[in-house]
């Protein structure tokens, strides 16, 4: 029996295919759309924050921070970076894996 493209097996795996493909499709721009603006607002906010922490550290300034607290607000904003971060990796894992059954 010579294969076709009426042949039933042949269109079930060209959808399954173009199922698939859409699905990788979708996890791409998921994870593009969440990635870029995570990583543009957190490093605008890191900046922030140390240039501020700069200005209060100068000389010309009277207030002076405690550097162990900003440490641990650089640590936290680190953490949250990389939890995001992981948190969308293992989205998409997910996502390729359901794929991957099909």
């Amino acid at each position: 029996m010579t294969a076709t493209s009426e042949d039933p097996t042949i269109v079930a795996y060209e959808a399954v295919r173009a199922h698939e493909r859409m699905l990788n499709e979708a996890v791409s721009r998921y994870e593009h759309a969440i990635l870029a603006p995570l990583t543009a607002l957190n490093g605008g906010a890191v900046v922030a924050f140390l240039t501020l922490l700069g200005a209060l550290l100068g000389k010309d300034s009277e207030y002076h921070p405690n550097l162990w607290f900003a440490s641990l607000a650089v640590a936290a904003w680190v953490a949250g970076l990389l939890a995001a971060a992981m948190a969308i990796h293992y989205a998409g894992k997910s996502q390729r894996d359901i794929s991957a059954t099909y």
